[in-house]
């Protein structure tokens, strides 16, 4: 399957709001990507399968991307909080 759209949003949250409350629309999205999202990785998986992605969806996270340090690790949205710590 070919993605024909994709989104991009920050994994950042607003001080004092749930930043996350309007991310029903996201779900939508043949391909998310989110920048900076480690620190809220579990909330964010959590908010997506609530609003109903599939807990199945592949998910890559890529951590310091381009930097001999770089680290890349695949799971599903279900898994990938616990795979990625």
């Amino acid at each position: 399957k070919v993605a024909r759209s994709f989104t991009v949003v920050t994994g950042h949250t607003v001080k004092n709001s749930d930043s996350f409350e309007n991310w029903c629309h996201l779900v939508q999205a043949d391909t998310l990507v989110i920048l900076m999202g480690m620190r809220n990785l579990e909330k964010i998986a959590d908010k997506l399968v609530g609003y109903g992605r599939s807990a199945d969806t592949p998910v890559a996270v890529i951590q310091e991307a381009t930097y001999e340090s770089q680290q890349v690790v695949t799971s599903t949205l279900a898994n990938i909080a616990e795979d990625a710590a």
